[in-house]
């Protein structure tokens, strides 16, 4: 009847143990200058293009903007909004090296 109650060893623990990263004696060893250049040059790309597809989202979110009135508001504009949104945070991230 023991195992039947809360707590008891038997019964797997309520609250999860977040995953253990890795300790101090397991840390990635340092990047080498060519790779910190590459992962620069790779952000930096990346950065460029989603940079590009927010100009092009707010441009077409313009558009819809023109199209609607108070009365008359499409979805679509909020769907726009949110992604420019996140774009524009992942292009923040990124800058920031995250």
């Amino acid at each position: 009847m023991a195992a039947d109650l809360p707590g008891s060893p038997q019964e797997p623990s309520r609250h999860p143990q977040p995953p253990q990263g890795p300790g101090p004696s397991e840390a990635a060893p340092p990047l080498s200058q060519k790779q910190k250049k590459d992962l620069l040059k790779d952000n930096f790309e990346k950065m460029k293009r989603d940079a590009d597809e927010l100009a092009d989202l707010a441009k077409s979110l313009q558009e819809d903007l023109n199209k609607s009135n108070q009365n008359v508001f499409s979805l679509g504009v909020v769907d726009k909004a949110d992604k420019i949104e996140k774009l524009a945070k992942r292009i923040k991230g990124t800058a920031r090296g995250y």
